[in-house]
């Protein structure tokens, strides 16, 4: 049976993939910063690891996994920065990650796929950060390089983009946008022409599975490709898509930018070898309208229901 560890997998990626790594039959283990029962109903099935902050606790967990393959998706995010959120991030996106690539050349763990952000590019394949995060994320990338070229490791990058879809408990546009329509309040948008690049949760956790079946296949020991939908969308033409399906008008109150863009439509790359995405962003947008959590549930819990 293959075996796999995921950072990050109580997050909104991180539970679906689990989710649909164990559905495939592989044996999955979680690290975390808590200590998490194994018969979690976060994620039935899930041996969890605690990181005490040390490498030595990500050499044990691998250890104890014998994992084929970690997926890196544990990460802090940000799009503006504030001085407070600078220790935070190098611990969480460099410091944490460089951990656990040491972490897999002690243990012997051959392959790594991790997530980048689109944020990482201006208009081009070019390395241009537009945040602090974006800057992060390339830090370990550089680590990563580093790993797989002195070592005996396989690595891939996947750039995502817009994630999206039901149990996000985290802030965005799209999330902003369907809280707006379900609870029917006005929608405070800053940046109407923003554009975004949607791609369901599902379809996004089906991309790590299929960059999985494909790392081993690689001439080039680190590899990069896009999580993406093809084609991209203003913010004012995703409230337009959301009134017509929720067949109600939003009260839209247009918010000053808080600073100048520097990216006028999301990049992207080559997509995931054998990988397409399914869900059609009207039926996505659809299914978010038609969820919400249970009254009364903690977020983290994400339990879910259907609005009558």
């Amino acid at each position: 049976m293959k075996t796999a560890v995921i950072t990050g997998v109580t997050g909104h990626v991180g539970r679906e993939l689990g989710r649909q790594l164990a559905s495939l039959g592989v044996r999955v283990h979680g690290i975390s910063r808590r200590d998490i029962p194994f018969d979690h109903d976060l994620l039935p099935g899930v041996q969890f690891h605690r990181y005490d902050g040390s490498g030595e606790s990500l050499v044990d967990a691998l250890e104890r996994s014998r994992s084929d393959v970690v997926f890196h998706l544990a990460a802090m995010p940000c799009r503006d920065h504030s001085v407070a959120d600078v220790s935070p991030l190098v611990d969480a996106n460099v410091r944490f990650g460089a951990q656990m690539l040491e972490a897999m050349r002690v243990a012997g763990v051959p392959n790594i796929i991790t997530a980048g952000t689109y944020l990482q590019h201006g208009d081009s394949e070019r390395y241009r950060a537009l945040n602090l995060c974006a800057a992060t994320k390339q830090a370990f990338e550089a680590l990563l390089e580093f790993y797989c070229d002195a070592f005996p490791m396989r690595g891939m990058r996947l750039t995502c983009c817009n994630v999206y879809g039901e149990g996000n408990a985290r802030p965005s546009l799209i999330g902003d946008i369907a809280r707006a329509f379900r609870e029917d309040i006005p929608l405070q948008l800053r940046d109407g022409e923003a554009r975004v690049d949607p791609v369901h949760v599902e379809d996004v956790a089906a991309a790590f599975v299929c960059a999985w079946s494909a790392i081993e296949h690689e001439s080039s020991r680190l590899t990069r490709y896009s999580i993406s939908s093809g084609s991209d969308i203003s913010a004012n033409e995703l409230v337009k898509l959301f009134e017509r399906i929720s067949g109600r008008l939003a009260i839209v109150h247009a918010l000053p930018s808080a600073h100048t863009p520097r990216r006028m439509r999301p990049w992207r790359g080559l997509p995931v070898p054998g990988w397409r995405p399914h869900i059609d962003l009207n039926e996505g947008l659809a299914r978010l309208l038609a969820f919400d959590h249970v009254p009364g549930s903690s977020p983290n819990n994400e339990q879910l229901r259907v609005r009558a």
